[in-house]
């Protein structure tokens, strides 16, 4: 039986995220699956690909390089004879819709990694630009992958029919989350002079859509009165000017500590106490799922797949966004009692091992990359 060819179509792609359980997990025996990326350089954990995976670069982040890209790709599902480009994000979907136009026997799949963020840029026209080219890449799409029932929801408020459109959770090769022993999370907490403290940590870009100021601001309310209260920024990116100056605003720099990116972040996300992500804008939070699995309480905001996995005060803490009010509540709450985040940890754990098995969410991948081709 000859092979389906699939090529996965990122900026980058790191061991630990989804993109890479489709890769190493998908049946070998019928399906080739190949990478192409447009950097090599991942800033949060080098992937490593199989022998049988071939790896192809197309250099170049810039938008206006899109048409050469697009070009390029053409060039190589021309070559590769692929049958399904699957595009992750906005750029690469773009890309991948024109090179699938210029080779139109490879399908193209969309992976939808981002919820309502178009409707929060401020130029309305560069918003009408995106939306018109979004719409063009839909149609021509032969099926849509989204990680949530609201993101389902918003293309179907879109007109796009429903019968393009798939949800399929995120999954997560949960062998690679090694527990740290006592040791070593000591070790970790003594690197950023973190002992005897009660420490918050927020991974995520530095970026005005991950919500790190309204986290900022309630820090500044809750550190009134807890004071051995220490908060971990681990990211980087366009807002850490801002962040710094709200740190010293608020006199904070004492008690927040801007990590940058780190290699070991998971490790870091054992070693805190809790996991805060205020964040506004979400497809279907990695972090969110990390951070339940390894049995951390977790406050997060009301966004796209929250509410496909987070039962409030069950196994997490739901706020609304942009409330300084929910996280300084969530936050004191989970400081107050001890009991209540040993109770959200074991359920967190226990829902991403029943809601999100790794070979349920490849079963759903082998299946519409089956369909493509009767």
């Amino acid at each position: 039986m000859k092979k389906i060819k699939v090529l996965e179509f990122a900026d980058c792609i790191n061991k630990d995220d989804f993109i890479d359980t489709i890769i190493q997990f998908s049946n070998s025996e019928k399906f080739q699956v190949d990478v192409c990326v447009r950097t090599l350089n991942s800033n949060i954990a080098e992937p490593v690909f199989s022998p049988r995976t071939s790896v192809f670069l197309i250099p170049g982040l810039n938008k206006s390089r899109i048409f050469f890209s697009s070009w390029k790709l053409f060039q190589l599902l021309r070559r590769l004879e692929i049958d399904i480009l699957h595009a992750h994000h906005f750029d690469q979907i773009i890309i991948g819709w024109l090179a699938t136009r210029l080779h139109k026997k490879t399908k193209l799949v969309i992976g939808r990694h981002y919820s309502d963020s178009l409707y929060r840029m401020p130029n309305d026209l560069r918003k009408s630009i995106y939306f018109f080219l979004e719409k063009l890449a839909n149609r021509a799409a032969w099926r849509i992958v989204v990680p949530s029932i609201q993101i389902r929801n918003i293309l179907i408020q879109q007109a796009v029919p429903e019968k393009k459109i798939q949800v399929i959770y995120y999954g997560f090769n949960l062998q690679k989350y090694k527990a740290l022993n006592s040791e070593e999370v000591l070790k970790l907490r003594s690197e950023f002079g973190l002992d005897g403290k009660i420490v918050l940590g927020c991974f995520a870009r530095l970026h005005e859509e991950k919500g790190h100021r309204y986290l900022l601001d309630a820090v500044c309310k809750i550190s009134r009165t807890v004071k051995n209260l220490r908060v971990l920024f681990i990211g980087e990116g366009p807002e850490r000017s801002a962040i710094q100056d709200l740190i010293i605003k608020y006199d904070l720099n004492d008690i927040v500590t801007l990590a940058g990116w780190r290699m070991d972040a998971i490790k870091i996300m054992q070693s805190v106490d809790i996991v805060v992500q205020p964040t506004l804008q979400e497809a279907f939070s990695q972090v969110m799922c990390e951070a339940m699995y390894l049995g951390k309480p977790l406050i997060i905001s009301r966004v796209s797949g929250v509410e496909d996995i987070v039962i409030n005060n069950f196994n997490g803490i739901v706020v609304e966004k942009e409330s300084v009010t929910g996280l300084v509540d969530g936050i004191n709450g989970l400081i107050n009692s001890s009991s209540l985040r040993e109770k959200l940890g074991k359920n967190a754990k226990e829902t991403i091992i029943k809601k999100l098995p790794l070979h349920r969410v490849i079963d759903e991948y082998e299946k519409l990359f089956s369909e493509s081709i009767l």
